[in-house]
C-alpha cells in the first residue's frame, strides 16, 4: 500500500538505472523527498500535493538556490514527476491563497 504507510518508503528504482545516470545526486535526493511527501500528503482520492519552496527547503535541507537548481534539473525528466505552480482555494471563504505553492505529482 503506497499511501497511509508510515513504516517504509516506496520508491522507484528506475532513478538508479543507466537512463538516469547523468542526473545529479541533488536532483535524485529531491525526487526521494518528493516521494516521501507524496506518501505523506496524498491518498487514493488525491494524487498530488502542494509545497512552497520554503517548505521544500526545510524538507530537503537545501538552500533556495540549490533547490531551484535541483527542481530545474528534475523538470528535464517529466516522466518521473509533474511540477507546476498554482493556488489553493479556501473552501470556507471561496478565496484563493496569496501564496502560490508548487504542485507535485509523482508519476513513477
Amino acid at each position: 500500500m503506497k499511501y497511509d504507510n508510515s513504516f517504509y518508503l516506496q520508491l522507484s528504482r528506475e532513478i538508479f538505472t543507466e537512463e538516469y545516470s547523468n542526473m545529479s545526486i541533488r536532483a535524485k535526493w529531491l525526487f526521494v523527498v518528493l516521494n516521501e511527501l507524496e506518501q505523506k500528503y496524498c491518498n487514493k482520492n488525491s494524487n498530488f500535493f502542494l509545497r512552497t519552496d520554503k517548505q521544500l527547503c526545510v524538507d530537503t535541507g537545501y538552500s533556495i538556490n540549490t533547490l531551484k537548481k535541483a527542481k530545474a534539473e528534475l523538470k528535464k525528466y517529466p516522466e518521473l514527476v509533474r511540477i507546476s505552480r498554482g493556488h489553493w482555494h479556501y473552501t470556507d471563504t471561496g478565496k484563493s491563497s496569496i501564496q502560490q505553492p508548487t504542485r507535485y505529482q509523482i508519476l513513477k
